[in-house]
């Protein structure tokens, strides 16, 4: 879950362009880094506390992966984060914002 708090750290401080450079090839590939910045400010709930609310294992291309589910206390967002090692090391590989 650090990764994932992290990750969520650095866009609540400001830091879209930090927090995209600590994400996965994969997610750099799926989407490049100005486009993050900009999907980021289009989400102003992002730059408040979002609770943590549960975590459950997935196996993505026989990849273990681990998907946070974050929800805002007013329960209108929900951020999805999906994580997986990438050298040694568990990186931010897909966020998805509902």
């Amino acid at each position: 879950r650090t990764a994932a708090d992290k990750f969520l750290d650095l866009i609540r401080a400001g830091q879209a362009g930090g927090a995209w450079d600590s994400t996965t090839a994969e997610f750099k590939s799926f989407e490049g880094r100005e486009s993050f910045v900009k999907n980021v400010k289009k989400h102003p709930e992002l730059s408040k506390p979002i609770p943590f609310v549960s975590v459950q294992s997935v196996t993505v291309q026989d990849s273990p992966r681990a998907e946070y589910l974050y929800r805002t206390s007013d329960g209108k967002t929900t951020v999805r984060l999906l994580a997986g090692q990438e050298r040694s090391e568990w990186r931010i590989d897909r966020m998805t914002i509902d």
